[in-house]
């Protein structure tokens, strides 16, 4: 039930942030609960350089250094796709 949960939230992340909050509302859990690969929504919107997404997940609790199953960080799946913008996002939420 929490990953399907989740995978919700990212999609109604992608299209409309007041919704999510919504969502968030009902069910404040699923902000860091995991997917089947591990990742939490705000792994997941980083790596797709969704960086409102990231923002507002982040200032609704989700954590921004957290491993998915493979040992990857936002930071760091970020990173390695050349995601700039996301990289500096991910910095600055760390140092916070």
């Amino acid at each position: 039930m929490k990953e399907e949960s989740v995978i919700q939230l990212i999609k109604v992340c992608f299209n409309d942030i007041e919704l999510s909050k919504q969502l968030i509302d009902i069910e404040p859990g699923i902000v860091n609960s995991r997917t089947g690969l591990g990742e939490k929504a705000l792994q997941y919107l980083s790596v797709e350089n969704h960086l409102e997404a990231v923002i507002f997940l982040f200032h609704n609790g989700a954590k921004i250094n957290t491993e998915n199953d493979c040992g990857g960080t936002p930071l760091f799946e970020s990173s390695s796709l050349g995601y700039i913008e996301s990289v500096c996002l991910s910095v600055t939420l760390i140092n916070l």
